[in-house]
């Protein structure tokens, strides 16, 4: 909210004028210029959690039974992603509330991150279950970081 200053000596004289149309739209322009600064980054953001999760969502299967998992494991590690995303978004709508966005989507997408590292990084352990544990625990990471998507959509909403 940009305030209109007034002098003293202009309110003592009732000189000065109050231009709603000039206000309004320099604060539209405020406001679009601060929405389009974000387009970009969440766009790219929502575009590379979409892609992760269709590229893993397919593979999954073989990735898992070439650590050494079985079907059921398979079953666990899949659904664990929307799993952490159902009880994340409430968290990080929360904290994007009382606290500031860009913390909670920068968390967020830090968190996302480090689990698709994690997922990545689970055929370096020999297969069994450590290396399954760490797929779980990545995709988790995962689902939890990808909550953020419903900060980028409420965000584009509100600005």
């Amino acid at each position: 909210v940009l305030p209109l200053i007034i002098t003293k000596a202009e309110h003592s004289r009732g000189t000065h004028t109050h231009n709603t149309q000039h206000t309004t739209s320099s604060l539209s322009s405020h406001k679009n210029s601060k929405m389009n600064r974000w387009k970009l980054p969440l766009s790219l953001v929502l575009l590379v959690d979409a892609i992760s999760y269709m590229a893993v969502g397919p593979s999954l299967v073989f990735y898992i039974q070439s650590l050494g998992g079985t079907k059921e494991q398979y079953g666990l590690i899949l659904s664990s992603f929307s799993l952490a995303a159902f009880f994340s978004k409430p968290f990080l709508g929360w904290w994007s509330d009382t606290g500031t966005f860009r913390q909670a989507y920068a968390f967020s997408s830090a968190f996302s991150i480090m689990g698709g590292l994690l997922y990545t990084w689970a055929s370096v352990f020999p297969p069994g279950r450590t290396a399954i544990a760490v797929v779980l625990v990545g995709r988790l990471m995962g689902g939890a970081g990808a909550a953020n998507a419903a900060l980028g959509f409420a965000y584009i909403a509100r600005a």
